[in-house]
């Protein structure tokens, strides 16, 4: 496939809203995945074995918060852009 053709089908195929919702959300997701990080290992008791325990902890509830987190800016987004459903 030619070049040209690829990016013509890219022009056509992403709005600024694409690009919008692409900026937005993983600085979001970087927020709270950053905070719980910090909160977490700041709080850090037990040595190797509470790091351990609470690195898990970190990646699990960060986990779960971003996809909570997606859903919501996903629905924020809609409404804002004014995008289709």
């Amino acid at each position: 496939m030619p070049f040209s053709t690829y990016w013509s089908s890219v022009r056509d195929g992403i709005s600024s809203d694409d690009i919008i919702g692409g900026v937005i959300k993983p600085i979001v997701f970087a927020f709270i995945i950053g905070s719980i990080a910090c909160r977490k290992g700041l709080s850090t008791e037990g040595g190797t074995v509470g790091v351990g325990r609470s690195t898990t902890q970190a990646v699990v509830l960060g986990s779960i918060l971003a996809i909570v987190a997606d859903f919501f800016l996903a629905k924020a987004l809609q409404i804002i852009l004014d995008m289709p459903q």
